[in-house]
């Protein structure tokens, strides 16, 4: 299994695909959320979407850390845009520490989802064991930001290593700006 707010990383990897682009106000949603396949990984999990309603997504999963998760690990995010019914790489974001990589991109978003697994506050380090995301709720939210569709593989990194992997998939779609006449 994975890390178990792995799956915070989804907040993250949203915030970070909004960096260029066709640009503008856009409404946020996660479409997928999947395992990779990539048998040699070390930690893995179970995920599942779940649509809210039109206003938020939200996810629930099992996950074990079958080691102390500390700031040993960094992240990479692949992150390629859906281009002519194909996903063509658009960009490679990395960061050698993990929760660096949060409180820069998405910390509201994983304080809500270390909550969501019973790990609050949020600490290093986070011990080895079973732990269960019931349900983490969050908006879709308008933000300045890419239109379009966006896979991302989320790896958590350690020692130059893949360890894990989360692939995530995002849709940025334009909300109309109302003009005063």
């Amino acid at each position: 299994m994975s890390k178990p707010w792995v799956l915070c990383i989804v907040a993250c990897a949203c915030v970070a695909v909004i960096s260029g682009g066709n640009f503008g106000a856009a409404i946020w949603s996660t479409r997928a959320i999947n395992q990779c396949d990539e048998p040699n990984h070390k930690f893995k999990t179970v995920i599942k979407l779940m649509d809210i309603n039109e206003t938020h997504d939200g996810f629930y999963g099992d996950v074990e850390l079958v080691e102390d998760f500390t700031e040993e690990y960094g992240v990479r995010l692949d992150i390629s845009k859906l281009v002519e019914d194909e996903f063509k790489q658009f960009d490679v974001i990395y960061d050698d520490n993990l929760f660096n990589f949060f409180d820069k991109y998405a910390h509201k978003y994983v304080v809500g989802c270390f909550n969501a697994v019973g790990i609050n506050p949020p600490a290093l380090p986070i011990p080895k064991g079973n732990y269960k995301i019931n349900e983490y709720v969050y908006s879709k939210e308008i933000m300045p930001g890419l239109f379009g569709t966006y896979m991302i593989k989320l790896y958590i990194v350690k020692d130059n290593l893949d360890e894990g992997c989360i692939e995530i998939q995002i849709e940025g779609e334009e909300v109309e700006q109302k003009t005063e006449e």
